[in-house]
């Protein structure tokens, strides 16, 4: 990032900065899921579960699962390069993708800093 943005995001940000904030398992308890179909054979599913184990202590587990479809284009370079070296082979424009994350929040209680003699 150039000019005064890199003051505020950094120098090395050179495609932008997102600040990405999550529901907490503490405050959204639950199971969701969601289904999407579309174009491409576009195919995505996710879910989350959520639990608060005690008022201080929550997990939560999520998955996603996608595939699609990518637009075929024959790129000329790229085809005279697979066809110089068969090694390369062909491209292949089925996407996938498959992601899973769990998440732990702990929130001290507010005495935790408190010093007592």
């Amino acid at each position: 990032m150039l000019g005064p943005g890199a003051a505020l995001y950094g120098p090395n940000s050179a495609n932008g900065a997102m600040h990405i904030i999550t529901r907490s398992p503490l405050t959204s308890e639950g199971i969701t899921a969601q289904v999407g179909m579309g174009e491409r054979s576009l195919r995505r599913g996710v879910v989350r579960v959520a639990r608060a184990v005690t008022p201080e202590l929550g997990v939560k587990l999520s998955a996603e699962a996608y595939t699609g479809e990518d637009w075929e284009y024959v790129d000329p370079i790229e085809a005279a390069a697979r066809a110089a070296n068969p090694a390369l082979g062909s491209r292949d424009f089925d996407i996938a993708k498959q992601s899973a994350e769990a998440r732990v929040d702990y929130r001290p209680s507010d005495d935790l800093l408190t010093y007592r003699n």
